[in-house]
Protein backbone atom coordinates (compact mmCIF):
# COMPACT_ATOMS: atom_id res chain seq x y z
CA UNK A 1 0.00 0.00 0.00
CA UNK A 2 2.61 2.82 0.76
CA UNK A 3 4.48 2.20 -2.23
CA UNK A 4 1.93 3.33 -4.14
CA UNK A 5 0.89 6.28 -1.58
CA UNK A 6 -2.42 4.38 -0.44
CA UNK A 7 -3.40 3.78 3.13
CA UNK A 8 -6.20 1.00 4.58
CA UNK A 9 -9.20 2.87 5.38
CA UNK A 10 -11.17 -0.22 7.38
CA UNK A 11 -10.45 -3.76 7.38
CA UNK A 12 -13.42 -5.59 6.01
CA UNK A 13 -12.47 -9.19 6.61
CA UNK A 14 -9.63 -10.73 8.00
CA UNK A 15 -8.52 -14.46 6.64
CA UNK A 16 -6.05 -16.85 7.17
CA UNK A 17 -4.49 -19.26 4.72
CA UNK A 18 -3.76 -23.26 5.75
CA UNK A 19 -2.12 -25.81 3.79
CA UNK A 20 -3.76 -29.05 4.39
CA UNK A 21 -2.69 -32.45 3.90
CA UNK A 22 -4.49 -35.88 3.96
CA UNK A 23 -2.92 -38.48 5.95
CA UNK A 24 -0.92 -41.62 3.59
CA UNK A 25 1.43 -41.48 0.94
CA UNK A 26 1.46 -38.83 -1.76
CA UNK A 27 2.71 -39.05 -5.26
CA UNK A 28 6.24 -37.99 -5.58
CA UNK A 29 5.95 -34.96 -8.03
CA UNK A 30 2.41 -33.73 -5.55
CA UNK A 31 4.58 -34.21 -2.30
CA UNK A 32 7.62 -32.38 -3.71
CA UNK A 33 5.81 -29.48 -5.05
CA UNK A 34 4.03 -29.16 -1.61
CA UNK A 35 7.41 -29.13 -0.21
CA UNK A 36 8.44 -26.50 -2.35
CA UNK A 37 5.61 -24.14 -1.38
CA UNK A 38 6.60 -24.51 1.84
CA UNK A 39 9.91 -23.83 1.64
CA UNK A 40 9.45 -20.66 -0.18
CA UNK A 41 6.26 -19.63 2.17
CA UNK A 42 8.58 -20.10 5.72
CA UNK A 43 11.38 -18.26 3.81
CA UNK A 44 8.51 -14.72 3.29
CA UNK A 45 7.53 -15.76 6.90
CA UNK A 46 11.69 -15.66 8.41
CA UNK A 47 12.52 -12.79 6.14
CA UNK A 48 9.97 -10.85 7.41
CA UNK A 49 11.45 -11.45 10.90
CA UNK A 50 14.96 -10.69 9.72
CA UNK A 51 17.05 -7.54 8.32
CA UNK A 52 20.33 -7.49 6.74
CA UNK A 53 22.65 -5.78 8.41
CA UNK A 54 25.64 -4.00 6.85
CA UNK A 55 28.08 -1.71 8.58
CA UNK A 56 31.89 -0.67 9.26
CA UNK A 57 33.42 -2.00 12.49
CA UNK A 58 37.08 -1.97 14.62
CA UNK A 59 39.04 -5.25 14.28
CA UNK A 60 39.40 -5.45 17.94
CA UNK A 61 36.16 -5.25 19.01
CA UNK A 62 35.01 -7.50 16.13
CA UNK A 63 33.64 -10.18 18.94
CA UNK A 64 31.61 -7.50 20.44
CA UNK A 65 30.05 -7.02 17.87
CA UNK A 66 29.04 -10.28 16.60
CA UNK A 67 27.65 -11.13 20.38
CA UNK A 68 25.39 -8.22 19.51
CA UNK A 69 23.75 -9.53 16.88
CA UNK A 70 22.17 -13.11 16.86
CA UNK A 71 22.07 -14.12 13.12
CA UNK A 72 21.06 -16.96 11.06
CA UNK A 73 24.99 -17.54 10.35
CA UNK A 74 28.17 -16.09 10.98
CA UNK A 75 28.92 -12.75 9.93
CA UNK A 76 30.50 -11.37 5.95
CA UNK A 77 33.60 -9.79 7.18
CA UNK A 78 35.60 -7.92 4.35
CA UNK A 79 38.75 -5.72 4.19
CA UNK A 80 38.15 -2.26 4.25
CA UNK A 81 40.38 -0.90 1.18
CA UNK A 82 42.99 1.22 2.73
CA UNK A 83 41.72 0.24 6.79
CA UNK A 84 43.70 -2.22 8.62
CA UNK A 85 41.69 -0.88 11.78
CA UNK A 86 38.35 -1.70 10.55
CA UNK A 87 36.41 -4.45 8.22
CA UNK A 88 33.35 -4.34 6.56
CA UNK A 89 30.43 -6.99 8.06
CA UNK A 90 27.53 -8.41 6.91
CA UNK A 91 24.85 -10.11 8.35
CA UNK A 92 21.37 -10.80 8.65
CA UNK A 93 19.95 -10.76 11.89
CA UNK A 94 16.70 -10.53 14.36
CA UNK A 95 14.49 -8.05 13.60
CA UNK A 96 13.06 -7.28 17.29
CA UNK A 97 16.33 -5.84 18.46
CA UNK A 98 17.50 -2.46 16.48
CA UNK A 99 17.03 0.79 17.62
CA UNK A 100 19.03 -0.33 21.13
CA UNK A 101 21.29 -2.54 19.00
CA UNK A 102 22.36 0.52 16.73
CA UNK A 103 23.20 2.62 19.55
CA UNK A 104 25.52 0.13 21.44
CA UNK A 105 26.83 -0.77 18.21
CA UNK A 106 28.19 2.44 17.80
CA UNK A 107 29.43 2.25 20.87
CA UNK A 108 31.69 -0.15 20.36
CA UNK A 109 33.05 1.97 17.41
CA UNK A 110 30.88 0.34 14.49
CA UNK A 111 29.94 3.62 12.07
CA UNK A 112 27.80 3.03 8.50
CA UNK A 113 25.43 0.73 9.78
CA UNK A 114 22.82 -0.14 7.50
CA UNK A 115 19.82 -1.76 8.20
CA UNK A 116 17.85 -3.50 5.49
CA UNK A 117 14.74 -5.27 4.65
CA UNK A 118 14.51 -8.55 3.18
CA UNK A 119 12.38 -9.76 1.10
CA UNK A 120 12.71 -13.53 1.03
CA UNK A 121 15.23 -16.01 2.21
CA UNK A 122 16.82 -19.60 2.05
CA UNK A 123 18.55 -21.69 4.47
Amino acid sequence: LEANGLREVEVIYRSKACLIQRDGEMADAKQQLIDKLLTRIQGVIQARESKYIMMHAPTERLDEVIALLPGAERPTILPLAGDQQRVAMHMVSSETLFWETMEKLKALGASSILVLPIEKMME
